[in-house]
């Protein structure tokens, strides 16, 4: 850590403990700290001195990236949303719950950075790390998103226009949503067409079709207005925006979500396709989908009526926001490949950020590789067995 570095951290860190008598960093990871696709990652252990006593605490620093990405996401507002998440928003729905569901937030900056309790030095192990999730893994995280969901209700009901001063109606934009389709789109088709899915091919070729429609046509069919019953989604709830604690028999004892740049308020079936389809094996799906919905109606239902809610969500309710959403569902199986294919971290991001890849390296990397052909290949035939592609062709 360079000087100038270990002071401008320093002054930050110092404004996280106002009255400290004094700060001191301890253990840094400047030199290799992770980049994320909007930010970059760095820990340290802060050493306090308060009323006489020496403390310590364990943080994380979180800086939004420069440059183009940094403009492009900005404009949908997403890091001005985190902010608002961190600041405003969860604080008030721990006090729901009785607890966080997300690491406590200690400071903002000016240029959006923030600084959180580093949940890692309690147990917590990011997801990013782990294989796709186990129905016990699983059937946990939808009990933490259950209850995220409910306290966002909860506040929604007492205060209506709250959560929708800070937030609105939101999916990536077009250009950013398209750069995934054409990355993925001929690597899906031809993984069809190398299983002999000759007639699933058009079908899905269409609802891809369906997919690049422009953004306000989308951001219509997510709209609040069309369910009955919504939530305040964590808007990209993969694995690798999750914090798993576990216990014995390798339970899930605890939850923290992180990264809530594209947060939206919407059905909260948004939230559950996207963690499935994303972090979760197809065997588990195939074997416990229903087992696993009925468990987050449960959890949901139990907390809203503890709340004092007056609202619900049946199973009713959910399988007709699945008839309104299906497309979405594919568009977390394309996100899915972005999630497993087997390209090293610098080429994961190519498949975001361009507009254009080596499609041929796609092939030769993806479509070789058992773990990818078996889960991409088993979400389009789940998908195909629920109707997902129906509707799409004339």
């Amino acid at each position: 850590m360079t000087t100038t570095n270990k002071k401008h951290v320093l002054d930050i860190l110092k404004r996280c403990f106002p009255k400290a008598d004094s700060v001191k960093i301890v253990q840094d990871t400047l030199e290799d700290g992770d980049l994320h696709f909007t930010s970059n990652i760095n820990r340290f252990t802060v050493e306090y001195e308060q009323d006489g006593k020496c403390q310590q605490k364990h943080v994380v620093i979180k800086v939004p990236i420069s440059g183009d990405t940094y403009a492009f996401f900005e404009s949908f507002n997403c890091f001005s949303r985190e902010v608002s998440l961190y600041e405003v928003v969860l604080p008030k729905m721990a006090k729901y719950l009785d607890k966080s569901l997300a690491p406590a937030h200690l400071h903002t900056t000016e240029s959006k950075t923030l600084v959180l309790e580093d949940v890692t030095a309690l147990g917590y192990e990011s997801g990013e790390k782990l294989p796709l999730l186990n129905f016990n893994q699983t059937k946990g995280v939808l009990k933490a998103l259950a209850l995220f969901h409910a306290a966002s209700h909860k506040l929604h009901e007492e205060d209506p226009h709250f959560l929708e001063n800070l937030l609105f109606s939101h999916i990536a934009g077009i250009e950013f949503r398209k750069n995934i389709i054409n990355s993925w789109e001929p690597v899906v088709l031809e993984l069809l067409r190398r299983k002999n899915e000759t007639s699933l091919v058009p079908r899905v070729k269409a609802a891809i079709d369906f997919l690049k429609r422009d953004d306000d046509e989308i951001r219509a069919l997510i709209n609040q207005s069309k369910f009955k019953f919504v939530v305040l989604n964590h808007g990209d709830s993969r694995k690798d925006n999750l914090l798993l604690k576990h216990g014995s028999n390798n339970q899930v004892e605890g939850v923290q979500f992180i990264d809530f740049q594209t947060s939206l308020w919407s059905s909260p079936l948004l939230d559950i396709f996207y963690f499935l389809a994303t972090s979760v094996s197809i065997d588990v799906i195939e074997a416990h989908y229903d087992d696993l919905i009925d468990g987050y109606l449960y959890e949901l239902n139990e907390k809203l009526k503890k709340l004092d809610c007056s609202s619900s969500y049946e199973r009713a309710d959910l399988d007709k926001d699945f008839e309104h959403l299906r497309f979405f569902l594919l568009a977390s199986v394309l996100c899915l490949c972005c999630v497993i294919n087997p390209m090293d971290h610098a080429q994961k991001k190519e498949t975001f950020s361009q507009s254009e890849v080596d499609v041929d390296r796609l092939y030769d990397l993806c479509l070789n590789d058992d773990t990818f052909v078996h889960a991409v290949y088993g979400w389009l035939k789940y998908c195909d067995k629920c109707n997902v592609f129906e509707g799409y062709t004339e």
